[in-house]
């Protein structure tokens, strides 16, 4: 699938009622300042979603939509973890990798205070390898539809 590919479903299906991703968010962990953010400033978006953050403003950024999707770049944890809830991980790994931003965010006295894009940094290989978000990216660049991807990232463990 293409990136454009993977956001035209996404915008269209990813439409559970909250995400664990979204939750983490509202709980005051994850980026609050800078990047997406500021973003959702720009267009004044108050609700502002994973959903919102992968379908448009990360989306809005790629310059050739028609390659292959690329996740090792991105540093944002609410993100990421999208990325893998949407995929159809299983929710072990998901929480997992909650955890993981939780006990980051805790244990560096972060949470709910102001965070841009690279506060993470530190803790983010770790996060990357229990989202398996290489061979995620792989999965989801490899697969003609979203149903495979959903397949195959449910057999990841």
């Amino acid at each position: 699938m293409t990136i454009k590919e993977v956001n035209d479903y996404l915008k269209k299906n990813a439409n559970k009622d909250e995400y664990e991703a979204d939750k983490l968010v509202n709980d005051g962990y994850g980026q609050t300042k800078g990047g997406y953010r500021d973003n959702a400033q720009k267009f004044n978006i108050k609700d502002i979603t994973q959903k919102w953050h992968f379908t448009e403003s990360y989306y809005k950024s790629i310059k050739d939509t028609n390659k292959k999707p690329t996740f090792f770049y991105l540093r944002c944890p609410e993100l990421l973890i999208w990325i893998a809830e949407v995929a159809g991980l299983n929710n072990d790994l998901i929480q997992k990798a909650i955890d993981h931003v939780k006990k980051f965010e805790k244990g560096n006295n972060l949470v709910g205070t102001e965070k841009s894009g690279n506060y993470f940094c530190s803790g983010l290989q770790d996060l990357k390898n229990i989202l398996h978000i290489y061979e995620l990216n792989k999965i989801i660049g490899e697969s003609v539809n979203w149903d495979e991807v959903i397949e195959k990232s449910a057999a990841i463990k």
